[in-house]
């Protein structure tokens, strides 16, 4: 992934936000907590390194416990409730970020679907992107840049 400077927006157009720095990682999760919050088979999310993303426009966040035991902090357009992004505290400095939000739907280029075990049996995966059964698999580079913040 190599877009940098894009943007993107909640349903009512109340909040945008711009990123400077390209995805670190794309997929979709079929985890049941995604599942919920969006309403959907699976969420497609974007993994962006918190620097160099802002956000404008009233918004407020909840918290929660993410699969991890980590919390996780969702924050929504204090409008129209989209979810803007959820800061995930047990990855140092990263957002995820709903890919339906982007202005630019083909800036969205997933690499995996994660958490397959947790899919409904009714819902099938008709594409041929790796399928792990609970997190992303990610590079060593990632890895290691995500360790040392």
């Amino acid at each position: 992934m190599t877009a940098a400077n894009f943007s993107g927006g909640c349903r009512c157009g109340q909040c945008r936000f711009q990123a400077s720095h390209p995805p670190l990682f794309a997929g979709y999760c079929h985890c049941q907590a995604c599942r919920q919050r969006s309403s959907a088979n699976a969420t497609a999310f974007m993994m962006m390194d918190e620097k160099g993303f802002t956000l404008q426009g009233e918004t407020h966040s909840y918290r929660e416990s993410g699969g991890s035991g980590a919390p996780i902090e969702h924050q929504r357009c204090s409008h129209c409730g989209s979810t803007l992004y959820t800061k995930l505290y047990v990855l140092k400095n990263i957002l995820a970020v709903p890919a339906v939000l982007l202005d630019d739907a083909a800036l969205f280029q997933p690499q995996q679907h994660v958490w397959v075990s947790a899919k409904p049996d009714w819902y099938d995966i008709n594409d041929d992107l790796p399928q792990q059964p609970g997190p992303p698999q990610l590079s060593a580079e990632l890895k290691a840049r995500l360790a040392t913040g």
